[in-house]
Order: C-alpha cells, then structure tokens, then sequence
C-alpha cells in the first residue's frame, strides 16, 4: 500500500479513477446573523420612529421576504455543505 492509498483498499485497485473531495467552504452561521441584524435594525427603525409607524408592514413584509431568501440560502448550504458524510 502507498501513501496515496486510503485505509481499506488494496494498491492499485482503482488505477486509473480520479478522486476529488470537497471540504465546505465556511459555516452558514454568518449569513443568519446578518439576518437577525438586518430584522432588529428594521424593527428598531419602526419603533424610533424614522420609518412612520403606517410603513410598519410593508417593513415586515420586506423583512419576510429578505430573511426567508436567507434562512433558506443558510438551510440549503448547511444541508449541501454539512450533510454528507
């Protein structure tokens, strides 16, 4: 067995195929914090009153489409990039 050969297999077993492992790129950790942050800046401008109080849902909606592309581009990396293995 070789220092190129992975525990388990025999020398020469598989001469001739290519082998490629892809390690995850980063944590998706990040990308729901930005979330969280983008959802309190928001709220608070609502309730300090720069944004007028009657725009409050259009914030939410806002807020709704914004963190729900985020946590599903999060849960979709963490699945992608975790999940194997």
């Amino acid at each position: 067995m070789s220092g190129r050969d992975l525990p388990g297999e025999q020398a020469g077993e598989q001469a001739g195929l290519a082998r490629f492992v892809l390690r995850p790129m980063g944590s998706p950790l990040p990308l729901g914090f930005l979330g969280l942050a983008l959802a309190t800046t928001a709220f608070a401008a609502v309730e300090l009153g720069w944004v007028p109080g009657a725009q409050a849902r259009v914030v939410a909606a806002a807020l709704g489409v914004v963190l729900l592309t985020a946590a599903g581009t999060a849960a979709r990396a963490g699945f992608r990039l975790h999940g194997r293995g």
